[in-house]
C-alpha cells in the first residue's frame, strides 16, 4: 500500500475516510428524513381520503333516505289521485 510507508499519505487516507464516512452518515440521515417526510405525507393523504370516504358514505345514506321518503310521497300522491279519480288509469 502506498500510504503504509508515508505518514502523510496515511494521515491523508484516514482524513479522506473520515470525510467520506461523515458524508455517508449525512446521506443516510437525509434518506431517513426524506422517508419520514414521505410517510407523513402518505399518512395525511390516507387520512384525508378516509375522511372524504366517510363523509360521502354518510351523505349517500342521507340521500338514500331522502330518496326513499320522496318515493313514498310520490306513491301516496298517486294513490290519492286514484282515490279521487283524478288519474287517467
Amino acid at each position: 500500500m502506498i500510504s503504509a510507508d508515508n505518514p502523510y499519505m496515511t494521515q491523508a487516507s484516514k482524513s479522506l475516510y473520515m470525510l467520506n464516512e461523515d458524508q455517508m452518515i449525512q446521506q443516510r440521515c437525509r434518506a431517513r428524513e426524506e422517508y419520514e417526510r414521505h410517510e407523513r405525507t402518505m399518512k395525511k393523504l390516507l387520512d384525508d381520503v378516509t375522511a372524504e370516504r366517510d363523509f360521502l358514505l354518510d351523505e349517500n345514506e342521507t340521500l338514500s333516505s331522502e330518496n326513499d321518503a320522496l318515493h313514498s310521497e310520490v306513491e301516496a300522491l298517486k294513490a290519492l289521485l286514484k282515490e279521487n279519480k283524478l288519474t287517467q288509469d
